[in-house]
């Protein structure tokens, strides 16, 4: 099983949806960001670099790094 298809990151996925964006009550427009994200980090190779411009530690932790947990992940 990939990171990507991990029961970890479908439920870190589901928090972002629900409770950070609001994308399936509110903004569903943020569903579109997480599924590009998620289509993003599915064909980076492992150890490729990737830098994200994303408001670092805005909820304690970086949003989207867990997506990436098989590159070289920095926030910017």
């Amino acid at each position: 099983m990939s990171v990507i298809q991990s029961q970890e990151i479908t439920d870190h996925l589901a928090v972002l949806r629900e409770k950070v964006f609001g994308s399936d009550q509110y903004l569903p427009q943020f569903n579109l960001l997480i599924d590009d994200v998620l289509a993003l980090s599915e064909r980076m190779s492992e150890g490729s670099f990737v830098a994200s411009v994303e408001r670092m530690m805005l909820y304690g932790k970086n949003l989207f790094s867990p997506l990436f947990q098989h590159t070289r992940y920095v926030s910017l």
